[in-house]
């Protein structure tokens, strides 16, 4: 049996570009809307799961998250509906950057 080598990168910070263009205000909307229901579904499920394994857990934290996000999506929502019909561009620039660090 072989063992292949497991590469450890040693660049310990990485960028990706995730949005980048010039979008209509629906397709802004939609494009930003996407990406927040998908935060909210996944703290959703992180919440689910860490209840399945302790019911008299808490949750507080994700709790919170999950508001802040439907909260800045309600923001959202309402600045694109007024953009909308304008026959303004939004251009959006979203880079996530990602550094590892040691446990604490």
């Amino acid at each position: 049996m072989k063992t292949k080598a497991v590469t450890v990168p040693t660049t310990q910070e990485h960028q990706i570009g995730l949005i980048k263009g010039n979008f209509s205000p629906e397709e802004a909307r939609e494009i930003l809307e996407s990406l927040i229901d998908q935060k909210i579904k996944f703290n959703e499920v992180r919440k689910f799961q860490r209840w399945t394994n302790d019911h008299q857990c808490d949750t507080s934290d994700l709790d919170a998250r999950i508001k802040e996000l439907k909260d800045e999506r309600s923001e959202l929502l309402k600045f694109m509906e007024t953009l909308i019909g304008s026959g303004k561009t939004i251009r959006i620039s979203g880079e996530v950057n990602i550094e590892v660090k040691d446990h604490e």
